[in-house]
């Protein structure tokens, strides 16, 4: 399902309105594919799968000097 789609159903469902800066023009270039996508009109999977490519691991996480 398309991530402007469920932001529709959590509208219906929540009662509220999605934020306006959810509209922002933020796209994805597949360098795969070759082409440049809107994230909001990406499948919940497929954005999710991209964002963990930037999200940090354990590992990464335990190399952080968090004192500096």
């Amino acid at each position: 399902m398309k991530i402007r789609t469920l932001l529709k159903i959590q509208e219906a469902v929540e009662g509220r309105a999605t934020p306006y800066d959810m509209e922002d023009e933020y796209h994805y270039y597949s360098k795969s594919k070759n082409y440049i996508q809107h994230y909001l009109d990406m499948d919940l999977i497929h954005f999710i799968r991209v964002a963990r490519k930037h999200l940090l691991t354990p590992e990464q996480i335990d190399k952080i000097d968090f004192d500096n």
